[in-house]
């Protein structure tokens, strides 16, 4: 019986398969088996892992007769694995050499049913990752607190809920645990990561956090494409997420988890998960545009009118603030431009005050939206002042 066992599932990821299993092939920690989970791609994925990984021992590669999506694929692989523990590992993402082993170690030492990490790398790249370190954001989920996860239900519900994200490759599960609770993704087009991670973490005896990062996640062009197609979908498929929360939510009493946290959690989850569907498709603070969009909202979610006008109300909040915070920006850069320039013609009241054109530069620098010369200027006066004030060893990053 293997350690652990690796589940990816695969759809149409032809172009970074390979360097997903490179990095699994090349891990420091080698007791594991691997399971490629073919979700029916339409391109070459699965033909180019019949080649390539074919006759690896360690490899199975089963090939699904129909698309039935990402969750289904992972509680395929929940039910065949073998290893004493199950980590679910994305086709287009990579791991770290000393992932698998300190995953392990941790598990071990622990006894966890659950070991959860806090970090990981973003990679802004649809080139080979493990090279790249220039191209890695250091990614830290919120709470990164170390040790058991203790505490109640509502702790629990709101650590995986907002303390921290609820993608499934941050944790390595034991397989035990996840037979014994009967835990599986939800029939779900997309969110079942979000809705397996809370109720995981509301059920599992230990969940042991550490503060290690450990997966490559690769943002590519198809992700981004992905997102932009969910608008439709999230609409019509709200009322399926709000059952599966209160699947999970009602089997616990007023004194396990009152309802009020159950409200805030759903609240925040909506206005998380929709507002971030939306932006991805609008992206915009115009009046009219927000108007069409309203206007879609409110038949779509026929039937269950409070939802619908809480979900209208959070999104014209959201977008009247997004419009307020890029006035305000856009008011502080002029701000700023017109002290540069009187900076540079010497007649500035200012102009002998570096303490104060160091705070001023400073934050000039820290707002978006600008153009590269208003971010240069502001650059050489923070540098200016940091001669005069002695600040020498800012003067580099400024």
């Amino acid at each position: 019986m293997p350690a652990i066992s690796v589940i990816i599932p695969m759809y149409n990821e032809e172009k970074y398969i390979a360097f997903c299993m490179e990095s699994l092939l090349n891990q420091t920690f080698q007791d594991y088996e691997v399971l490629l989970l073919d979700d029916a791609s339409t391109d070459g994925t699965y033909e180019l892992c019949q080649k390539l990984y074919g006759s690896l021992p360690k490899v199975a590669l089963i090939k699904g007769q129909g698309n039935v999506g990402r969750g289904a694929i992972r509680n395929k692989g929940i039910d065949i694995a073998r290893g004493k523990y199950i980590y679910f590992l994305d086709a287009d993402d990579e791991l770290l050499p000393e992932a698998l082993e300190k995953f392990y170690a941790k598990a071990e030492e622990t006894k966890a049913d659950v070991v959860h990490t806090s970090h990981y790398m973003k990679v802004f790249s649809d080139e080979k990752m493990l090279p790249r370190r220039s191209l890695w954001k250091h990614c830290r989920c919120g709470d990164t607190r170390e040790g058991l996860l203790e505490g109640g239900k509502e702790e629990r519900m709101m650590y995986q809920g907002q303390g921290s994200q609820p993608m499934p490759w941050l944790n390595l599960y034991q397989r035990e645990f996840l037979m014994e609770s009967g835990i599986r993704f939800p029939d779900l087009p997309y969110g079942e990561d979000n809705i397996f991670s809370v109720e995981v973490a509301m059920r599992a005896g230990r969940f042991v956090r550490f503060n290690e990062y450990l997966n490559l996640y690769r943002l590519s062009f198809a992700k981004k494409e992905r997102e932009k197609k969910r608008l439709d979908s999230a609409l019509g498929v709200i009322p399926r997420f709000l059952g599966q929360w209160s699947r999970i939510f009602d089997v616990y009493g007023e004194e396990e988890l009152p309802f009020a946290a159950k409200l805030t959690f759903m609240k925040s989850w909506l206005r998380a998960h929709l507002r971030y569907t939306v932006y991805d498709v609008v992206n915009t603070s115009d009046r009219e545009v927000f108007k069409s969009l309203q206007e879609y909202l409110q038949p779509v979610m026929a039937g269950g009118a409070f939802l619908g006008a809480l979900l209208v109300n959070m999104i014209e909040v959201d977008t009247w603030e997004r419009k307020m915070i890029h006035d305000q920006a856009a008011e502080k850069r002029q701000a700023f431009q017109n002290l540069f320039a009187e900076l540079e013609k010497g007649d500035s009241a200012h102009q002998l005050d570096f303490a104060y054109i160091y705070s001023e530069a400073r934050q000039a620098q820290q707002i978006e939206g600008g153009e590269e010369s208003f971010y240069c200027r502001a650059a050489l006066w923070r540098a200016r002042a940091c001669l005069v004030l002695g600040r020498r060893e800012e003067m580099q990053s400024a």
